[in-house]
């Protein structure tokens, strides 16, 4: 495959790079907004305008990032200034030193953001602790969404999102709906409990096909010891018919102050 090099730029109003996704660069505007556009200008421009009409058709939400808008440059977006879960476990090494009260506090506001598009026929398809974003308080808010909306009138507008091999339930690739959320959702869980992703030895890219492999067996990881780790199974194995249910299993984790008690 030729390789080409793609010269980093700065849209007017942008005064830094804070990220970058794989077709997009996230730039700072100002204390409160960020600016999505194209690693390269125009380039891709179809997906920024899905991700806008799937934000639209979501609207507003505590545990969604606030969209502002598409103009000429690109997607203006809620800037969420403590970065993303994945992130904030890696800055501190390890998820052993994020308390298990956060630990399952993100894991049930994930939860919500995705009980909470799926009531608007949004299937993300791309949940992971990348796109769980951190605002000033420490609250998590679900981003990038370039999965699939139904509409009211039958139509459906496809994205371009597709999970990584670790979040990636075995099915044929043109096909995505709630259940593959759900198990997506629980890889994003038991990183946030262990601190990293399921079989830390394979690499996800040159291991796909292991990876899949054990997937399609049900050989998942051990989760003896992971904190919410029978809600982790649940998501994996298919067992919640929907998100709400995982929620109220994190809530009633919470309430029973396991989160207190577990090192």
């Amino acid at each position: 495959m030729e390789s080409r090099i793609v010269p980093l730029y700065l849209p007017k109003g942008v005064d830094k790079v804070i990220g970058f996704g794989s077709s997009s660069i996230i730039g700072r505007l100002d204390d409160w907004t960020v600016l999505k556009y194209p690693r390269i200008p125009g380039e891709q421009w179809d997906r920024f305008e899905i991700e806008e009409h799937i934000y639209n058709a979501l609207g507003s939400h505590p545990r969604i990032i606030t969209c502002f808008g598409l103009d000429a440059r690109g997607l203006k977006l809620e800037f969420a200034t403590m970065g993303t879960v994945k992130d904030r476990l890696r800055h501190y090494g390890s998820a052993s030193s994020v308390s298990c009260k956060d630990r399952l506090k993100w894991s049930r506001q994930a939860s919500e953001a995705l009980a909470y598009i799926h009531t608007k026929n949004v299937v993300h398809c791309d949940v992971n602790t990348r796109n769980l974003l951190l605002d000033k308080n420490l609250d998590v808010k679900l981003s990038d969404f370039q999965g699939i909306y139904a509409d009211s009138n039958g139509g459906t507008l496809y994205g371009f999102a597709l999970e990584n091999s670790k979040s990636f339930l075995p099915r044929s690739a043109n096909h995505s709906d709630q259940k593959f959320d759900l198990f997506a959702l629980g890889t994003a869980i038991y990183e946030i409990m262990s601190g990293y992703e399921p079989f830390p030895d394979l690499d996800g890219i040159d291991n796909e096909e292991e990876i899949e492999r054990r997937y399609i067996k049900g050989q998942f990881p051990v989760l003896d010891d992971v904190l919410a780790g029978q809600i982790i199974y649940k998501c994996w194995s298919l067992a919640y018919n929907t998100v709400d249910t995982c929620v109220e299993d994190l809530i009633a984790l919470e309430v029973s102050g396991h989160a207190e008690t577990v090192s």
